[in-house]
């Protein structure tokens, strides 16, 4: 650690001595900005493999060590209403006894500007409603979003209680039209 410590502050010294020699040199040109306060890029808290490709089953545990298989299997853009977004989820209980799993409350759209677009009702066959999971019984079916505005819909994430947090699994995707 101290090492570590010596290396910030050596940094720490050269962005001092580079804002002060910029003042010196640039007249009335502002100092740039100090390299520490440059933040650091988001770390996202479930891990370097949290956003998977569209198709592919994440196990998501819950509350009591239940566990939920969920899968984003299909992303489309409503004809003739480019705002509504389509999607189609699949859940199958992997562990544990029975869970109730609610689409309105665990699905979600995450837009280009990171904004959180929460599920509508949806017309399109066969509907996801909500339902108690059992064993050996998956359910799927369509949920749908309304874009509030023609932004760039990035990713499905799907949160499930747990009982340390909620544990999020997330989809990259590229709607269809």
């Amino acid at each position: 650690m101290p090492r570590l410590r010596s290396l910030c502050l050596a940094w720490g010294a050269l962005a001092a001595a580079v804002a002060v020699a910029g003042g010196q040199a640039g007249g009335s040109s502002p100092a740039p900005a100090a390299l520490g306060a440059v933040p650091a890029p988001a770390v996202d808290p479930e891990g370097v493999h949290a956003i998977t490709a569209l198709g592919s089953v994440l196990p998501l545990p819950t509350l009591d060590g239940r566990i939920v298989d969920v899968a984003v299997l299909g992303v489309r853009l409503r004809a003739g209403a480019p705002r509504l977004v389509d999607v189609r989820l699949r859940y199958e209980l992997r562990r544990g006894v029975a869970y109730r799993m609610d689409p309105a409350r665990d699905a979600q759209l995450v837009d280009g500007s990171h904004q959180l677009l929460t599920v509508t009702t949806t017309s399109r066959a066969p509907a996801l409603k909500p339902a108690v999971l059992r064993r050996g019984k998956p359910v799927a079916g369509w949920v749908t979003f309304v874009r509030p505005t023609a932004a760039r819909v990035v990713r499905v994430q799907v949160t499930l209680e747990a009982g340390n947090g909620p544990h999020t699994g997330q989809w990259r995707i590229a709607p269809q039209s």
